[in-house]
């Protein structure tokens, strides 16, 4: 039959990934006056993995006249770049009773990925598993897919004696997966939020905390790269049209 001594199997067949990944970042911070700072942080991700199965030749199909042997074979190469850069009000004092803080930021962010594959069956010469040494080879893949986004942002936050908060956020982004001509998005948001408990002093042994909340927000998101265009695959021949 087909299933050999597992000692066999401990030589001849594997399953192997192997992964080389480096990130790196780097913050600046730079106080512009008490209070206010401006802060950049860039950073990057990249990695390669390649995997390989591998199966070698079994010697009793040989003697048959049967074929055996095969491989998969992937190498998936991924990489991002981001950059924030940031102005930052810390929690200042607005008379006696308000306190706000708040930040503007932009944000730049690249990526990349591309991947090859290959599948081979019926070995040539055993214990070799380069893609050539099989008698039927399939290899396919992608070539570097890219994806850059471009952000500005805000952010205000409001609170009136650490009762009543406001927040207001607000981003908007260019895509480069979208049509040039609608590429850019917004999306904001607003937030009110009471603490209802402190504001009318109620405190007994059924409620000691209690916060009431309402929010509206809008998201929004980009297109995968590439997918703006609907593809069509030949089906092949067959059928009574050919």
């Amino acid at each position: 039959n087909n299933s050999p001594h597992p000692e066999w199997l401990s030589l001849n067949e594997g399953n192997l990934s192997t992964t080389g990944r480096w990130i790196a970042s780097q913050s600046v911070e730079l106080t512009i006056m008490p209070g206010l700072r401006l802060a950049n942080q860039i950073g990057i991700d990249t990695y390669t993995d390649e995997r390989l199965f591998f199966a070698n030749e079994r010697p009793w199909r040989t003697l048959q006249g049967q074929t055996s042997g095969g491989s998969e074979q992937q190498m998936i190469h991924r990489r991002q770049l981001d950059n924030n850069l940031r102005l930052i009000l810390d929690s200042k004092k607005i008379g006696e009773s308000f306190t706000i803080n708040g930040l503007l930021g932009s944000q730049i962010n690249a990526q990349e990925r591309s991947d090859i594959s290959a599948e081979g069956e019926d070995i040539l010469v055993p214990g070799s598993y380069n893609v050539g040494n099989f008698d039927d080879i399939d290899v396919g893949g992608s070539l570097a897919t890219r994806q850059r986004l471009i952000g500005v942002y805000g952010q205000l936050t409001t609170d009136y004696k650490d009762v009543a908060f406001l927040e207001l956020t607000g981003r908007n982004d260019w895509s480069s997966t979208l049509p040039t001509h609608s590429n850019s998005y917004f999306y904001p948001s607003v937030s009110l939020s009471l603490i209802f408990t402190d504001a009318f002093n109620i405190s007994n042994k059924y409620l000691q905390y209690g916060k009431i909340r309402l929010s509206r927000t809008k998201v929004g998101s980009d297109a995968p790269p590439y997918r703006l265009d609907t593809g069509y695959n030949n089906a092949g021949a067959g059928g009574p049209n050919g």
